[in-house]
């Protein structure tokens, strides 16, 4: 009697795990869609928060400049964040990648003109040359598939990229959420993607399930003093969380240089 009915209790939290599962499958599916409507966090610089993860845009002169591509292949977050630039996603003129995992990339292919600039380490997986790492970023881009990516423009180390109307972003790299992740400076806004959180009002470190070596990115972030000295950050915007209160700022960002010094 005991064995039947813990055999029962078994296949009952199985049968409700695949529920589960199975839901979370198709929910997801039809969320990645969905997107908020085009956010001005700071004047120029537009949000559009899709599904679970961001995307950010400038027009700079004649150069319209998305960072990040989100979750949704389909692109409605994507064409939202274009209109609020007035334009479409034919008139992206690039496309910088924090990084190569699936819910940072999606709409990229969308941007038939435009160039993609992407750390060469991340460049086979976002083509789908190599799975995707580690194993979090893989497990949920087989739930959340994306097309291939081909960067045209690989990001080497740190340099400063040419826009229009004399302005420029500086690329900063921060590898340890992946080998091939960087962070993109531009006119005091520091587009981190996953190597930079936003917790309990805090700035944090990189998701340990999703990264392929957290101390290595806390080292980068450690040294981000003097990797930034005389370039005052305004603001930073983070891949899932939205961006810091410019007045809030440095202060949050002095202390979590602070603690990845730990």
């Amino acid at each position: 009697m005991a064995a039947r009915r813990g055999r029962k209790i078994f296949l009952y939290a199985l049968g409700t795990l695949l529920v589960l599962l199975v839901g979370g499958f198709i929910g997801g599916r039809v969320m990645r869609h969905g997107h908020k409507p085009a956010e001005e966090v700071r004047p120029g610089v537009f949000r559009v928060r899709n599904f679970f993860t961001e995307i950010y845009g400038v027009r700079v002169g004649k150069k319209v400049v998305v960072f990040d591509a989100g979750v949704d292949p389909d692109g409605g977050a994507l064409e939202a964040l274009a209109a609020a630039l007035g334009t479409n996603h034919d008139g992206v003129t690039d496309v910088f990648l924090t990084h190569g995992h699936f819910d940072h990339i999606a709409a990229a292919p969308l941007c038939r003109n435009a160039r993609i600039h992407l750390g060469i380490q991340d460049a086979d997986m976002a083509a789908k040359k190599r799975p995707m790492i580690p194993w979090g970023a893989n497990w949920f881009e087989k739930l959340l598939p994306v097309p291939a990516v081909n960067l045209t423009d690989a990001i080497l180390d740190r340099a400063e990229v040419p826009l229009d109307d004399g302005r420029s972003l500086e690329t900063i790299p921060l590898p340890g959420h992946t080998a091939g992740s960087y962070m993109f400076l531009f006119e005091g806004v520091l587009f981190a993607g996953d190597s930079i959180q936003i917790e309990d009002g805090k700035l944090t470190f990189a998701n340990p399930s999703f990264s392929v070596d957290v101390a290595q990115s806390k080292r980068g972030l450690a040294a981000l003093k003097t990797t930034l000295a005389g370039k005052p950050i305004a603001q930073i915007c983070t891949g899932h969380q939205g961006c810091t209160v410019p007045a809030d700022t440095q202060r949050m960002l002095d202390d979590l240089i602070e603690r990845a010094k730990r």
